[in-house]
């Protein structure tokens, strides 16, 4: 479970990087370095959601309570 509070906190500083470079884009539009580094960006978050998404669904799987048969 610690391991899941660290992927929360690092999605949540590279969510407000990201926010900040959406930011910046509206500011100066045609930047496309701008535009790269917000791709990036939020191709990380996407990755570090799956990755907790995936953790935590097996997480889930392995504690699946038993049927009782009958």
């Amino acid at each position: 479970m610690k391991s899941m509070k660290i992927l929360q906190f690092i999605e949540l500083i590279l969510t407000s990087f990201l926010f900040a470079f959406i930011v910046a884009n509206l500011v100066e539009i045609w930047n496309p370095d701008l535009w790269l580094v917000s791709g990036i960006f939020s191709f990380s978050i996407w990755f570090l959601a799956g990755i907790r998404y995936f953790t935590l669904k097996n997480e889930m799987l392995k504690h699946k309570p038993q049927q009782i048969p009958g």
